[in-house]
């Protein structure tokens, strides 16, 4: 039996006391709103910025090692022309005469050697002519031979490779053979000339950079190239995995 209070209060809409009003549940199958829109977005959010996280360090690293890919190959060649021109010191002081440096050997070889001919294909590059090149040095750094035939008589006691080798130390340099042009520089390697014991002049041998930096722009070239491929992919995956999460 109700009771006339409660009866009253039913008519005019007020839940009688005791009892709360149910909100009307959500339609089958479909997800409340908060749950709807919030957690969807924030999984977008994390995994997007995972993407970030990852493309950025994948530039980082690629910036990186396309820096450090000339000098590991100057290293290389540099370490070559170390071996090269104590070999050649060693030929040279074979014809040393009471501290004069005949260069009628040397020459000759050079001579020879860049008469010759030859086809050579290493990788991407057919090389079919020497590159090398050398000049000798009396005490005073003064050139008493050239291979080049521009230098003879000129003083490069000034240049590093040719008063660190007249020290006894090692010597080194890069240098331009034009001033404007970046791909004539040239990487020459000094190693002093002895004679009973006392240093009599160097002989200094040089090789172009641009002989080896065809090398540096193939790898290079390959190096962008995966890592452009290896973005493209974690994009695309990154694209299929969004829409799924937002379906």
């Amino acid at each position: 039996m109700t009771c006339p209070k409660a009866a009253e209060q039913a008519k005019r809409g007020v839940a009688a006391p005791g009892r709360s009003e149910a909100a009307d549940p959500p339609p089958r199958g479909e997800a409340p709103q908060a749950l709807r829109g919030g957690t969807i977005s924030r999984r977008l959010r994390i995994f997007l910025a995972l993407l970030l996280v990852y493309l950025v360090g994948m530039g980082v690293l690629m910036f990186q090692m396309l820096a450090d890919l000339d000098p590991r190959y100057r290293e290389s060649a540099e370490e070559s022309l170390v071996e090269t021109a104590h070999l050649m010191a060693t030929v040279i002081e074979q014809d040393v005469d009471a501290g004069a440096l005949p260069t009628d050997r040397i020459a000759a070889i050079f001579r020879e050697a860049y008469a010759r001919r030859f086809s050579a294909q290493i990788y991407q590059l057919h090389k079919t002519r020497i590159e090398l090149r050398a000049y000798v040095t009396n005490a005073r750094g003064i050139v008493v031979y050239d291979s080049t035939g521009r230098a003879l008589g000129q003083d490069f006691s000034h240049w590093r490779d040719v008063s660190r080798a007249l020290a006894g130390e090692y010597g080194a340099r890069t240098t331009r053979d034009v001033k404007q042009d970046p791909d004539s520089s040239v990487m020459y390697v000094g190693a002093p000339i002895r004679w009973q014991g006392q240093i009599v002049g160097e002989v200094s041998l040089g090789k172009p950079v641009q002989s080896f930096g065809q090398f540096v722009a193939a790898a290079r070239g390959n190096m962008i190239y995966v890592g452009l491929m290896s973005a493209l992919s974690v994009l695309v995956l990154a694209m299929a995995l969004s829409f799924l999460m937002i379906r």
